[in-house]
């Protein structure tokens, strides 16, 4: 599944679902947020219901998930506590909390991992990077945003939509990333 055309109202929408989840939270709240075409981390889930009912919230609860979800929008010091939720590896709490703090959290997923990569980067492992591997990560992608002009990579390109004005400079590389990652449909590749 590419990432475009559409990315741009896939995360404004998922932006919403995240937000009512916390505002919300509910099995069905968090159901809708992670079953939403855009949101990637669970993409190859076998099956929502199951991931939802019996991993996330098979031994707690959701205003336990919005709650540890909510300190970490508040404390970064608090990602740790995220990624210690049942069915929350790096992909899953970078990108719920990418979209509510864009310019705080990059995402941690194969996307990104193959787009720094492409850049030359060491990039940690994404099933078992350490807390402090990531924020250097984090610094990685600030760096190569500045370094390799990510957004006007995107901005220039004549396949994949434009980055919004508005939009982080960690949007912008997650935006370059993506776009990177689906070589077939899109002009761009960060080697």
């Amino acid at each position: 599944m590419a990432y475009y055309p559409d990315r741009n109202d896939d995360i404004a929408e998922k932006r919403k679902l995240a937000k009512n989840f916390l505002d919300n939270p509910t099995r069905d709240a968090f159901a809708e947020l992670v079953a939403h075409d855009g949101f990637w981390a669970t993409e190859p889930r076998r099956s929502i219901d199951y991931y939802v009912d019996d991993i996330v919230f098979d031994k707690q609860s959701p205003e336990e998930v919005a709650s540890t979800v909510e300190r970490a929008l508040e404390d970064s010091d608090a990602l740790e506590d995220v990624l210690e939720l049942d069915g929350f590896g790096w992909a899953t709490a970078t990108e719920l909390l990418h979209v509510l703090a864009p310019d705080t959290y990059a995402i941690l997923n194969k996307r990104a991992v193959a787009g720094m990569e492409a850049l030359g980067y060491d990039v940690p492992n994404r099933q078992t990077a350490s807390i402090e591997e990531y924020w250097d990560f984090v610094d990685d992608v600030l760096e190569a945003y500045e370094e390799y002009d990510l957004r006007a990579v995107i901005n220039e390109s004549e396949s994949a939509p434009d980055v919004p004005d508005d939009a982080t400079d960690l949007e912008a590389a997650d935006a370059a990333f993506n776009a990177d990652y689906d070589e077939e449909a899109y002009d761009i590749d960060l080697e």
